[in-house]
Order: structure tokens, then sequence, then C-alpha cells
């Protein structure tokens, strides 16, 4: 099927899951595939174990590189490692074995990039998925293709991870993404249903529930195959989504061998993958592990030496870590020269030396953009691609060489990087003999190899061979191209004696050599003399720089003429396997120069003394361990873990706990005598941090915990109070949700718990009266209602009245409310009142005077029911005056204001201050309304009517007989003038009447107020006397017209006026009589009548005077007419 058709199919299929698809999407995890030309993700697979490529039948195309370059991997990688097994697999590894997988692989990462990067990673898991393992991993149309679709379709796995562990992990915390499966990978399986390791680095991605997005993902076995190591393919898959490339080809062409991570490295150790390679110099670049002063820069026209440290080590003074040799002016053409040396995670490389790289970044990574120089062409493996010491690489296009000068120590080389021009080089590399030890008159058969390590051509010269100064050999016409090496062979009778053999090239037969030094080299053969070297049977020894295998019991012989000086050297170190090697110590003559200069005088004996050492290796597993190494037979080994270890403050750490293997103990710090080789195994526990977050108080169970134990905490106070703030303890949130104030978890990762508390401010009510309510303790943010009364009785007459809130709240209404962002302190402000209590007496009950009140002022009028009062409540210290109606109007009359008194009876005036309970008393007097006289003066205040009413209520009112008979007279009085009075007033004619009727009686009034005046001292007795003065004249003035002519004609014609004026005489006898004994009595009823009928009798006395005298007159006459 053409790829245009895989796309229309697969475009067809996303349509028909679209629905689903979204309602998984609403529902959890959010998955998708990028790309608008193609389906395929972006893959990385791990290189098989044992050799080959992905199976081609299942290779897909290349559908893209990554090319663009990353941003570096310097500090944290924060990765989650999310470990899942299948419906029908369980998983094998415990999660805390899982860990520390993990933690291997961050030291990985630690040792390879020199401290610049590590792993800040969590393992959650394991989950279960309701799929089989096949569902993801079996092979359709190419691997991992279980659809049959021809696409990798193993990054379901992928979606399916996040979406049963998204409850429970905050992705918003990672960067990188690695699911840990059950089961074994298929690189090292080679079975068609598991999955193959991968690294997705593009055309897939995941949105998450914390909307966290990932952008691909690697998967990875928690096991390998063949008891393999997964190791080395987890770092090699995460690498990837640092930003590293495959090296190796898609077919099984491996570019760079096990020098990389990157290529077959990943496999390197024992186990394979057990200690996988370091990246090489490329891919270290790319994620600037190697600092830019660190590498050298090899510009054309220079040559110089360079020392270069291992790349497994930091560079010492002077050194670099990398040699880089520019080849095209674009800058995609380049050499890289880097040392490697079996140290750490490359503890497992194939050898030792320094490698070179030839870079083309216009190809892809898999095509052979790094590819590593074999320094011994002639094998089929990279495995000796390293150059040593006396090797020379040659790029005669680029005219450019390179060689290997020796080896500094500490596993450091000096490299001669030369760029100086096109030139041939002819080197004379060695001269050998067969057979090495030669007695006089044996034929001898010497090779000399030559080598042109120059960058041009070397044609037509002549190398000459002499013995003991005399030419031997010529070979003329000689040529070698860049690169290019020979052996020259001849043979010679030996002679006895130190015979000296030398091979030069002849100058003038090769012009422009680059380095003449090497154009010559000499050396000695001894015959028939020895030179006998002991050492043990496996060690090398150089004679002259020619080295020797020792034979039985570890001797070499070297033929050496009697005089003749001779530069012995023996190895160092002897690896005799096992843990166990020989270290040179001197000779038996006691010299401890090696190499040493030895004069030969017949046939010399050497021994070489060694001591033994034994391998003390520590096995620091996950954690960090100093003191192993080699150790001299019976010396003291210190070995010393450090604990704590891999620390992340507040994270998690690594505690010491124990050792085995050749060691147990618990002490992290321990000395042993080294008499054998020792393998020793740190084992430590993984601690996590509980950390227990109170804004609050104080907690309890905070600090570091056993993986898998359980952690108990608390509040120590479940409430926290203090000027006026609370806390109220209300439980957990965080890595643990709970309402107790103790509690425990099971400590699996890093925890952090925070107790969550109520804040509560109190808001504080004073006040000096009443009772506010409202006050109390309230949540931060609650709005509190308070209250309180408005008045507050505090004692007869006194009362407090509510002002304001003040404080932390200005109101002015008692209800008010204040919002608790803080503590509160509101204050009730009160006015202090005295009540002016206003009463009326000496009126009727329906009558309501009005009192006039002024304050500061202010005027208030107030209507009083007698017998009631109205009460006036004044602020402290208020001044006031009151006032009162003069007259009030009555049915029969008016009530006057007599008199304003306090509430002991004593007058009132002026103006008062309120500074204690008022009672201001207004007394009135009933006084009768003159209503003819008003009404014939016209006016209530004509002197008339004024002295009339002065007269009534200032002389007759004031006394017990005057009112009583008044209150009489009045009732007749009221009974016909106030519907006379109206009348009158309307009738000119009628109020000149009324003025002459009323004359006559202003007058007797007067006079009766002389009478009065006389009597004053008793006022009983003046108002009597001057009532009956009163009534005689009234009778005499108004009444007598009337009567005395009646009485006269009526006397006349009975005769009866001596018997008149007895009965006249009794009258006024009794009327005096029972207003005496009304007084005495002081009955009102019987008061009334009797001064009644006291002033009806003078009245009718009064009355009859004219008649009285006029008969008297008569009978006068008649006396005197008599005789």
């Amino acid at each position: 099927m053409s790829s245009k058709h895989v796309r229309v199919v697969g475009l067809l299929l996303l349509l028909l899951a679209l629905p689903s698809a979204f309602a998984a999407a609403a529902a959890s995890t959010i998955w998708g595939i990028e790309g608008s030309n193609s389906f395929e993700p972006i893959v990385w697979y791990a290189p098989p174990l044992n050799g080959g490529g992905v199976p081609p039948r299942f290779a897909p195309e290349p559908i893209g590189e990554a090319e663009t370059t990353p941003e570096g991997a310097v500090g944290g990688i924060k990765v989650v490692f999310i470990a899942v097994y299948f419906r029908d697999l369980n998983h094998t590894l415990s999660i805390s074995e899982v860990r520390s997988f993990v933690d291997r692989m961050d030291s990985y990462y630690r040792e390879v990039s020199h401290g610049r990067a590590w792993l800040e990673a969590d393992v959650v898991g394991w989950y279960r998925l309701d799929k089989s393992l096949s569902y993801y991993g079996r092979d359709g149309r190419m691997v991992d293709d279980p659809n049959f679709d021809g696409s990798i379709d193993s990054w379901w796995l992928l979606r399916d991870a996040v979406a049963v562990a998204d409850p429970y992990v905050n992705f918003s915390r990672y960067d990188k993404l690695v699911v840990i499966h059950a089961g074994y990978g298929q690189e090292s399986s080679k079975n068609s249903n598991d999955i193959w390791s991968v690294a997705y680095i593009g055309g897939v991605w995941t949105k998450t529930r914390d909307g966290n997005s990932f952008y691909g993902g690697a998967l990875v076995p928690e096991m390998e195959a063949q008891g393999a190591s997964p190791l080395g393919v987890a770092c090699h898959e995460l690498a990837h989504l640092i930003g590293l490339l495959d090296l190796y080809g898609r077919n099984g062409e491996s570019y760079v061998g096990r020098w990389s991570l990157m290529d077959r490295g990943l496999w390197n150790g024992d186990p394979p993958g057990s200690s996988p390679a370091h990246p090489d110099a490329w891919s270290r670049i790319r994620l600037e592990w190697i600092p830019n002063d660190k590498i050298y820069m090899a510009t054309i026209g220079v040559k110089t030496d360079v020392a270069l440290s291992p790349a497994e080590a930091e560079p010492g003074e002077g050194e670099y870590q990398l040699v880089k040799v520019p080849l095209s002016s674009d800058g995609k053409k380049y050499y890289l020269i880097e040392a490697r040396s079996r140290i750490g995670f490359d503890s497992a490389l194939p050898g030792e030396g320094v490698v070179i790289y030839a870079v083309d970044e216009k190809l892809q990574a898999q095509g052979g953009r790094v590819k590593a120089y074999d320094a011994v062409d002639s094998t089929d493996t990279l495995d000796d691609a390293a150059y040593t010491p006396g090797m020379a690489f040659v790029d005669p296009k680029n005219q450019f060489t390179i060689r290997v000068s020796a080896s500094t120590g500490g596993n450091s080389y000096t490299v001669q990087v030369d760029r100086s021009g096109p030139a041939p080089d002819v080197a004379i590399e060695r001269i050998s003999f067969d057979p090495p030890e030669v007695q006089a008159n044996e034929t001898v058969y010497i090779t000399a190899h030559i080598s042109n390590r120059g960058t041009e051509p070397a044609k037509g010269f002549t190398i000459t061979c002499l013995i003991n100064g005399e030419p031997h050999k010529a070979f003329t016409g000689l040529s070698l191209n860049p690169g290019e090496s020979k052996d020259l062979n001849t043979n010679w009778r030996a002679v006895e004696g130190l015979n000296v053999v030398r091979f030069q090239v002849e100058p003038t037969t090769l012009t422009g050599d680059s380095d003449m030094s090497n154009n010559v080299l000499e050396t000695t053969l001894a015959v028939g003399y020895s030179l006998i070297i002991m050492v043990p049977v496996n060690a090398t020894v150089r004679v002259n720089g020619t080295a020797y295998t020792p034979g039985p019991g570890g001797r070499v012989a070297v033929q050496a003429a009697p005089g003749s000086r001779v530069t012995v050297e023996v190895e160092r170190i002897v690896d005799q396997g096992g843990g166990t090697r020989s270290v040179f110590k001197g000779w038996d003559d006691g010299s401890q120069e090696n190499p040493r200069t030895v004069t030969v005088q017949g046939i010399e004996t050497l021994e070489a003394e060694y001591g033994r050492q034994y391998l003390v290796d520590v096995d620091p597993d996950i954690g960090e361990v100093k003191g192993g190494g080699w150790y001299d037979e019976n010396s003291t080994a210190r070995i010393e873990a450090e604990d704590p270890c891999r620390v992340q403050e507040g994270v998690t750490r690594l505690t010491f706990s124990g050792w085995k293997g050749d060691l147990e103990g618990t002490s992290p710090i321990v000395e042993l005598t080294v008499d054998q080789p020792l393998r020793i195994q740190a084992t430590w526990t993984r601690q996590y941090y509980l950390r227990v977050v109170s804004p609050f108080g104080s907690t309890m169970g905070e600090g570091w915990y056993d993986e898998g134990k359980a952690a108990s905490f608390a509040v120590v106070n479940q409430t926290i109070e203090g000027n006026g703030t609370r806390a109220r303890f209300m439980g957990w949130t965080g890595d643990y949700r709970g309402a107790q104030p103790s509690a425990a978890l099971t400590v699996d990762g890093p925890k952090e718990i925070r107790a969550v508390w109520l804040i509560e401010y109190l808001l504080t009510l004073e006040s000096p009266y009443g009772d506010p309510e409202g006050g109390g303790w309230y949540p931060e943010g609650r709005t509190a209602n308070i209250s309180i009364s408005r008045i507050v009785q505090g004692g007869d007459g006194v009362r407090h009245a509510f002002k304001a809130w003040t404080g932390d709240l200005e109101a002015s209404t008692p209800e008010a409310s204040v919002k608790m962002d803080s503590p509160k302190h509101v204050r009730a402000t009160w006015s202090t009142q005295y009540r002016l209590l206003l009463e009326a007496v000496g009126l009727s009950s329906s009558s309501k005077p009005v009192f006039n009140v002024t304050i500061d002022g202010r005027q208030y009028r107030y209507g009083v029911q007698p017998g009631q009062g109205a009460e006036i409540w004044l602020d402290e210290g208020e001044a006031f005056t009151v006032s009162a109606v003069e007259r009030v109007p009555s049915r029969i009359g008016f009530y006057i204001l007599d008199h304003l008194e306090d509430e002991n009876g004593y007058p009132l005036e002026g103006q008062l201050t309120a500074d204690s309970p008022h009672t201001v008393r207004a007394v009135y007097r009933q006084s009768f309304g003159c209503l003819i006289a008003t009404a014939a003066y016209e006016s209530e205040l004509s002197p008339q009517v004024q002295y009339l009413r002065d007269f009534r209520d200032g002389l007759v009112m004031k006394t017990f007989a005057g009112s009583s008979f008044m209150k009489v007279f009045n009732a007749w009085y009221y009974s016909f003038s106030p519907s006379l009075a109206p009348e009158l007033a309307k009738s000119e004619t009628g109020k000149a009447i009324a003025r002459i009727w009323l004359k006559p009686l202003l007058g007797i009034l007067e006079g009766s107020s002389l009478v009065y005046a006389k009597l004053g001292r008793w006022p009983e007795a003046a108002v009597v006397a001057a009532g009956i003065e009163a009534s005689l004249l009234i009778g005499l003035v108004y009444l007598s017209p009337i009567a005395s002519p009646i009485a006269v004609k009526a006397w006349r014609r009975k005769g009866k006026l001596e018997l008149s004026t007895r009965i006249m005489g009794t009258l006024v006898g009794l009327s005096l009589m029972l207003t005496g004994i009304a007084e005495l009595s002081a009955l009102q009823t019987f008061m009334e009548a009797s001064s009644a009928i006291l002033v009806l009798t003078f009245m009718a006395v009064g009355s009859l005077i004219p008649a009285l005298a006029a008969a008297a007159y008569s009978k006068s006459r008649r006396n005197r007419s008599k005789p």
C-alpha cells in the first residue's frame, strides 16, 4: 500500500475514533498523534543484544531525526517512572527494587556528566493495566504493530500508563516520562509479543489532568532476557529524551561500537548491560557536558602536542578532554579525539587508548554521522579501535596526522596533532630479530617495519641497514603512500659480541620529510652472551625497547656483549587474575629503578622483586563508597560509606544499612587487613522525608523515614490562641487527608502534609451599660453582627442612651456589622440622660395644658394630661427652661397658671441644668370667665373685666367659703351666660345696657374689697363679711326696685310686716350659723349650701331695705300723728 493510501486509511480510522476519543479525553488523560502528513511518531529503538539491527522486515521507514539541537542536559532531569504490569503478566521486581534500579541510573548520569546532570526522579506504581502484554507488543507488519496497520503502536502503553497513574501523580513536577513495564524487552528476548524498548521523541503527546503535557516518552522493561541487565537500555532510552541520537545503523551497522552508550556500548558489562559505556565525545558535546575550554581546536598549520585526560575523569592542569579538528568551512565535518580508560561504568570497555571519531553532520545519525576509526583495521570489530602509544592516524586527503606519543600516567595520553601541511613522514617504526637470542655464526633474520605517517606520498627514497657502522644492505627505490607501511627484510651471520644494528633513511633521497627524528632507528644485538632477567611468568620485559615474553619460570634471556650497557624495563603491574596482581618493588640488588641501565659483565642475572596486591572490590550499589582498590598484601584498607548519601534535601536520601560479601557489619567506616581479594557490597536503606507543615503551633513527626515504614505525625495543640487571634486545627491535606490531629501514613515516597487551620478573630465588645450582643470568635473574613439596647435604665429618673460604636468600628446605630479580617475591639459610647417630668395640677382630667421646654436654644412643646404627666429625657449637662401656658380653657371657664414648682414644691425660675432628675409642676387654679362682662366691654383685657376676675380669683377663690360659694354661683351663672354673651356681643344696644348694668356692681365689689382688706388677717371672716356687704348692696341696687314695691304692697294689704321682718331676721341668723358650722366642719358640700343660703338671704334683705325703710317711715308718721 502506498504511503498516500496509508495516510487516507489512517485519517478514516481517526475520524471513526473521534467520538470515543473525545469522551475519554473529557474523562481523563488526553492523547494524540502529531503531524499533518503522517501518523508515524518519531521513535528510537534500543539496539538488540548480540548485534544486529531491528529485524529488517519490521524496520520502519525513517520518518525524522529530531535534528533540533537540545538545550543541553545540565542540572536535574525531572523524570517520572511509572511501573505497570499487565492483565496476563505480573511484575517480578518490587517497587523498592525498581527504585534501586533508578538510583543506579542516577549514578550513571552523575558519572558520565561529571556531576553536571542527575536525575530528580520519582517512581510510582505498580499499576495494573486491563490489557495483555501482546495488546501492546505483538509484531504485525512491523515491530510492535498489534493492529497490523504498518505503524508502531507501543505508544498505547504510554497513554494507558499515564491514564492509570493520573489520579495519583502530580505530573506538573516532571519534564520526562518513562514507563517501566513487567517482563522482558524484545531487544533481548526476540519474542514477537514482547515490547521493543523505544523512545518516542515526537509525534505523540499527552495532556494530563493537572494540565501538564508530555511530547513523547520512553518504554523500558523491568528485566532483559539471556541474563542481561536493563540498565544500559534504560540509560540509552532516557538519553534520547534529553537529546541524544542513535549512532548504530538500523540494519545492524555499528559505527562507534562498544565505545558509546548510543551504539553497542549500552550492552557492556557482565552481565550484558550492567556497565554501559559512557556516551561518545560527540554526544557529550551535544549535551554540554564538556566545557568549551577543555576542547582543543586544532587549526590548519598547527603542529603541537596535546595532553588528553581520559573521558572518565576530570582533566588535570593543562589537560584537555577533547581535540577537535575542523575539516570544512561550514563546521559540519570534523574529527573528535578523546582518551578512554576502564574507569567506573567504562570499566567494561573493550580496550583503552585514544579513540578518533569522524563526524559528518550532513549524514543521518543512523547513517554514519559519527564513526570511530579502527586502529587495527585488519579485524572486523571496533573493539580494538583505540590508538595506543606509538600508533598514528593519517588522513592524507585532509593532510592531517595524529600520533599517540605516550601514556603520561594516570590513564592520560600525549597526542601529537599535525596539521602543518602536506609532507611525507617516513618513520622506521621498529627493528626485530629472528631468533631473538643468537649465538655466534648463526644466521639471524633482521626486519625493519617502516611507514609513511605523513600526508604526502614518499617516492624513490633509500633506506640503508648498517651493522656495527658498516653498510650491510641498501633498500632503494622505496615508495610509501600516506598511511602505508611495509617490512624491510635482510639476514646476517652473527658475530660474537655486542653488535649495533641501524636502519636509516638516506636524506638525499627524501626531501620535505616532516619529521626527520624518526628517519633513524638503532638497536643492539648481543651475540654469544646472556643477560638473564627473572620476572613473574606473565610479566613483559623490555630490553633496549624490545619486548620479551618470559619463558618457563619467568626467565628472559637476552644476548649482550661484555661491557655493553643495556636498558631493562619490567612491567610494573602484572595482573594475576582473580583480584590479585603483582606490583614491582625493586631489584634483588637493591635498585628500584625501572627502567634501569645495566653494564653487562659476562652472564648477568637480574631478578625483579614484586609485591602481591589484592583487589578490594567495593560495590557501592546505589550509594557512594570510598576506599575500594588495590592494596598491598597484609596492609590495612579503610572502607568508608558516605552516610547519608545521594541526599536531596527534604526529598530522599540513602542511609547505610551494612556490608555483605566478604565483610559483614553495620559500621559505615571499617578497617580491615587485606590478605586476599575481597568483594564487598554496601547495602542501603532508602529514606524519604516527611515534611509536616503547619503555619501555627508546633508539629511532631517531621523527618526521615525508611521506605515503606509507617510514620506518625500530629499537631501538638489543636487550638493556638493569642492577641485576639486563634487557629483551630481542621485537618490535614497534601499527601494525607484526614481530620484527626494525630495520624499515620506509609512513607513510600517523599511526603508533604499540611495542617489546615481555621483562622478566627476575637470580637471584643465593651460597654459600661447594657448587654452588647455579637461578641466572640469569628472565622477570618466572616461578617459579625452586633447589637445593643438603645436605652438602658440607670435608676429613678436616670437612663443611658446609646451614642455610637467606636474603636475598630465607627457606627451610629445600635445594630451594626463588622468584617472580621483581624481582631476587633469595639466600644459602645453612651450619653447619660436625666428625666424631666412635666406635671399639671389644679385642672380637670379633660384639660391638657401645653408646656414649652427650651433646650440649648431649641424649643419643644409638650401636652400634659393631668394625673399622668409627660417625660422628657435630657442629656447630662444640657441647659433648659420650662414654661407653661398661662390659661387653659374649661367647660365653664379657665384654669389660670398660678406658678411653677419643683418636685419639692419650691417655685422654679430661670434656666435649669440637667444634672439630676427634675420635676416641673404647673399649678393651675380655676378661673371662671366673666362672659357677659367680656361681651359688654368687648375684651377680656378691659380694666373692668380684669377687675372682676381679679376680685373673684384674687379674693374670693382663695378662701374655703368663697370658693365653695363660687362653685354654686358658677353652676348657675354658666348655665345661661355662654349662650347669652355671644348674643350680647352682637348688639351695640345690648352692650351699652350691660355696661350700665355692670357699673354699680363694680362699685359694690370695690367696696367689698375694702371690707376684705380691713379683715385680711382672717381671710375666711373677711370673705364672709365682704360677701355679706356685697350681697346686701346687690340686693339693694339690683333687686329692691322690684322687691320693695311688691313687699310694701303686700304688707299694706295683709299687714304682716312685722312677721316678715322676724322671718328675715331668723334667716339671717340661720345662714350665719350654717356658714360658721361649715367653716368648722370643712365640709365642701355643706359649705356650698350654707354660703349660697347666706348670699341669697342677704340679697333678699338688701332688696327689702327700701320697703322696710318706707314701712318704718310710715309707721313713724302714724305714731307721730296719734295723739
